[in-house]
C-alpha cells in the first residue's frame, strides 16, 4: 500500500510540474507576440459570419487578400529577425567551398562522359 500512495504522489508532482511548464510556455509565447508588435484584433462576430458566408459561396472580397497579404509580411518580418546571418568571412568561406565541389563534380562528370562516348564508339566498331 505504501508503494501505491508514493506513485500517486509522483504523478500528482507531476501533474503540477507539468501545469507549471504549459503556463510557462504560455507566458513566452505572449511575450513573442508582444515584441514582434503583431497586435491580434478582435473581429465582430457579425464580420466573423459575413466571412464565412464569402467562404462558403466561394466569393471572396478583395480585402481579405490584403489582409493576407499584410499578416505574411508582418510574420516574414518577424522570421527574419530571427535568422543569424552568417559574417562576411563565413560566406566567402562557404562560398569558396561550393564552387570547388562544383568543379569536382563536373569534372568527374566529364571524365565519365569521355569514358562512355569512347566506349560506345568501340563497341560500334
Amino acid at each position: 500500500m505504501k508503494k501505491q500512495k508514493k506513485k500517486k504522489r509522483n504523478k500528482a508532482g507531476k501533474n503540477r510540474s507539468n501545469r507549471k511548464l504549459k503556463q510557462i510556455q504560455r507566458d513566452e509565447a505572449g511575450k513573442e507576440q508582444r515584441e514582434s508588435g503583431i497586435k491580434q484584433k478582435s473581429i465582430p462576430s457579425y464580420q466573423k459570419r459575413q466571412d464565412v458566408k464569402r467562404v462558403k459561396e466561394g466569393k471572396k472580397n478583395p480585402i481579405y487578400y490584403i489582409k493576407k497579404g499584410i499578416g505574411f509580411i508582418q510574420e516574414s518580418q518577424v522570421e527574419l529577425r530571427k535568422v543569424k546571418w552568417p559574417t562576411r568571412k563565413e560566406l566567402i568561406a562557404s562560398t569558396a567551398m561550393v564552387l570547388f565541389l562544383v568543379l569536382i563534380v563536373a569534372a568527374f562528370l566529364g571524365l565519365v562522359d569521355l569514358g562512355l562516348i569512347k566506349l560506345i564508339k568501340n563497341i560500334i566498331q
